[in-house]
This record gives structure tokens, C-alpha cells and sequence, in this order.
């Protein structure tokens, strides 16, 4: 039964949050409670541990809004409350806290959308849940401190931290973050990012100019989990090891995704949750995909009047442009105004991501956007959703030749030289 547009579910969802005590408010909305609940890992947890875990979140977020500094907190009252709940829906599905101390999950403001970030600490924490290492170690090193990265018969890191009173640990004086791990089994495996190269990461991301912002140093360390994790042993078929992946997943949106269209999204589909049900909404979202699955890879369109076939029914030839008038005083018309460089229209790039997934179908325990992240970065130096039509053409000319492989994404020495057979 739909809910009337006046009923306290509909307005929670659709209003700004206002004000951290609203949070209570979910107590008496059963439907989004149990959307919450129902992410809680562990086939064997009960209704009612759920329920209690979901209701526990719920006060750590209203801790956490409350406690937070002025401009971040007057930001996150301005969310809507479906984005508050999707986004402890995203900390509940990793089993994660919201409590400050632990820095394991933040909530981001983008506009009137609330995110759920994983922290490095929470990254940390879903690695050692694996079972497959002893401890992670993630730090960084500044100017005025010895840091060397040795290689040959002994490879490992020289940090020398220095413990002086008065030594300045800014975060503008971070030259490197790494990152060891020490395996149950095996040597250690470390992974380093310098400056320029966690710069490089900052610069591509969709949240450069908030928890970058104000929290370089965290953000830095998070980058070298993220650049290290193929050297993590996992075992997928594990639930550790999925909530690991999920994690990635989740932050994957900080490097591309657009949120304005991901919230939008996100309200369409939870009102058809809330109305009809999950089983019946996710029937038409799998029938949907199979019915418009995009051609080949080597069959794809580049623009978007390629990507609809042509001209659309009814259109008329676009009319000559009108000729520009004399600059005063020269007889000459004015130099043209540079056009922006264009770019590839959300169908073509919802189709890139589809036959990629279709090409590396079984192959690697990488989730599909990280490959196209990891691939993007090596090749244009942007996200995927920030390139323009001649990046994009010339990304896709590079998988086609297969200049990287599909499993996980590293560069094929010479590769470019002939196409392989995708």
C-alpha cells in the first residue's frame, strides 16, 4: 500500500534531517529500521539482535552528527533523511561503528546527500577479520624523518620516527604513507605511496575537497590500503573476505561516481522497496539489464547520437548557426568562444562498465570498478566519469588492444604494438 505524501515515513525520507534529535523519530518507523537491520552481516543473527544492533547505530549517528564540528554538522542536517539511512545501511552491511574514537566509518555531506565513508581504521579492521593476516600496520612519514624502501635479496621499509618534543607532524609535511602487513603465513607485504602520487589520488577524487580537505593525513592512509590490497590474501568465498570487497566497493564511489545521480537513483528504488517489495522491483531491475545490455566492446558507440542510433524519431536538421557579428572597431568577427571538451554520455559509460564486467566474468576477486579505477588511472589520469570523449575513446582503444590485463588491470609490457582477440 503506498503511503500517503503527508505520512511521517514519506516526510522523513524526502526532508532534511534538521536536526540530530529527528534521528529518534526512525524508532517509530519500522520499515526503515528494518531496511538497517536486514544489512547486518551473519546468516544466524536473529530478528531481534538485528533490530538491537540497528537501534544502537541509530544513537552513535545521533552522537556522532551532534559532536561534530559546526560547518560539517550544519551540512549533514541538511541531508535528507533517506541518505542518512542509506548511508547507516552501508555501515550496518560491513558491520562497522559510527563511534568517533574508533575513526571506523564517517559520514560525508555531498549537497543534500549523506555518505557513508569507511575509515583506515575500518579497513584495518575488516583485513584482520579475514583471518588470513596477524597485524596491519599503516603510517606515515614526514619531512626531517629518515624513510628508505629497500629492494633485492632483503626488500622492506626504513622509517626512522621521530619522537622529539616540538617535531611537527603537520599533515603538509607528509612525504610518504605506507602500509605492512604481516601474514600468518609468508614474508610481510608492504605497499608505498609518495606525495605526488597520494596528490594523484586526491585530485581524482569526488571528496578532494571535503575529508581531503580537512583530514589529509586519514584520507592518505586509506589511499595506501586501497593501492595494497592485491597483496592482501583472501579468501572470496568467505564472508570476511566479501565485506572486505564491499568495503572497496563502497568507496569506490568517492573515485567516480556521481552522487546527485546515485541519490536519485537510490529514492526511486527505495520508494518501489517500500511499496511493492524487493522480490517484485528486483525481477524488473534484472529483466531491465538483460533486455539492454550493450553491444561488444569493439561494437560501442562514442557519442551520444551514436549511442541512440542516430537521430531521434521527429528531430529536425539542426539549423545553420547564425553569423557572428564584427567585433567594434575591427570589421573581423570575434574569435570564438573555446568549447569545453565533451564527454561520454551515461549510457555509453553504463555500457563500458557492463561488457567490462562481462569480459572479466569469473577471472579475479577484483570488483569491476576498481579494475576500471586502477586501468583509468594508468591510462588518462582521471576517473572514468570525468573523461571526455577522447580520453574515454582512448581508454577503450587500450583495452581493446589489450595494453592491460583483465584480471587486474596491470600494464602489459609492449601490448599496444597488436589487438589481442576481445
Amino acid at each position: 500500500m503506498t503511503e500517503p505524501e503527508n505520512s511521517p515515513l514519506v516526510l522523513f525520507r524526502q526532508s532534511a534531517l534538521a536536526h540530530p534529535d529527528r534521528l529518534w523519530a526512525l524508532h517509530e518507523l519500522a520499515p526503515l529500521v528494518g531496511v538497517i537491520a536486514r544489512c547486518w552481516p551473519g546468516e544466524t543473527l536473529k530478528e531481534s539482535q538485528r533490530k538491537e544492533r540497528t537501534l544502537k547505530l541509530i544513537e552513535q549517528a545521533h552522537v556522532y552528527i551532534t559532536n561534530s564540528n559546526p560547518r560539517v554538522r550544519a551540512k549533514l542536517e541538511q541531508c535528507t533523511g533517506d541518505s542518512i539511512v542509506q548511508s547507516l545501511a552501508d555501515t550496518a552491511s560491513l558491520g562497522l561503528s559510527l563511534v568517533k574514537a574508533l575513526g571506523e566509518t564517517h559520514l560525508v555531506p555531498y549537497g543534500t546527500c549523506c555518505t557513508h565513508m569507511t575509515g583506515y581504521p575500518g579497513f584495518i579492521k575488516l583485513i584482520i577479520q579475514t583471518g588470513m593476516v596477524a597485524s596491519v600496520q599503516v603510517d606515515a612519514a614526514y619531512q626531517g624523518e629518515h624513510f628508505a624502501v629497500r629492494g633485492g635479496t632483503n626488500p622492506g621499509i626504513d622509517h626512522d620516527i621521530r619522537t622529539d618534543d616540538g617535531f611537527d607532524r603537520d599533515d603538509l609535511r607528509i612525504t610518504h604513507v605506507y602500509m605492512i602487513v604481516n601474514n600468518l603465513q609468508g614474508p610481510p607485504s608492504w605497499c608505498v605511496m609518495n606525495r605526488q602520487q597520494i596528490d594523484k589520488v586526491r585530485a581524482a577524487s569526488k571528496a578532494s575537497d571535503g575529508p581531503w580537505r580537512y583530514w589529509y593525513g586519514e584520507m592518505a592512509k586509506k589511499s595506501v590500503i586501497r593501492r595494497g590490497r592485491k597483496q592482501i590474501p583472501l579468501r572470496t568465498e568467505d564472508q570476511s573476505g566479501q565485506l572486505l570487497l564491499r568495503a572497496m566497493e563502497l568507496d569506490n564511489r568517492d573515485f567516480g561516481i556521481l552522487r546527485a545521480e546515485a541519490e536519485k537513483q537510490q529514492n526511486v528504488l527505495w520508494c518501489d522497496y517500500l511499496k511493492r517489495g524487493h522480490a517484485a522491483v528486483d525481477a524488473e531491475i534484472i529483466s531491465a539489464h538483460t533486455e539492454s545490455l550493450p553491444p561488444p566492446m569493439d561494437e560501442e558507440p562514442t557519442t551520444e547520437s551514436q549511442a541512440t542510433g542516430g537521430a531521434q524519431p521527429g528531430a529536425t536538421a539542426a539549423s545553420p548557426e547564425p553569423e557572428q557579428a564584427a567585433a567594434p572597431g575591427t570589421g573581423a568577427p570575434p574569435p570564438p568562444a573555446p568549447a569545453e571538451p565533451a564527454n561520454p554520455s551515461p549510457r555509453v559509460l553504463a555500457g563500458f562498465r557492463a561488457r567490462v564486467a562481462a569480459k572479466r566474468a569469473g577471472m579475479s576477486s577484483m570488483p569491476d570498478a576498481e579494475f576500471i579505477d586502477t586501468v583509468c588511472e594508468a591510462e588518462i589520469g582521471c576517473p572514468l566519469t570525468g573523461a571526455t570523449v577522447e580520453q574515454y575513446e582512448r581508454l577503450n582503444a587500450a583495452l581493446k588492444a589489450g595494453e592491460y590485463t583483465w584480471d587486474e588491470g596491470d600494464r602489459v609490457p609492449d601490448a599496444g604494438e597488436g589487438e589481442n582477440d576481445g
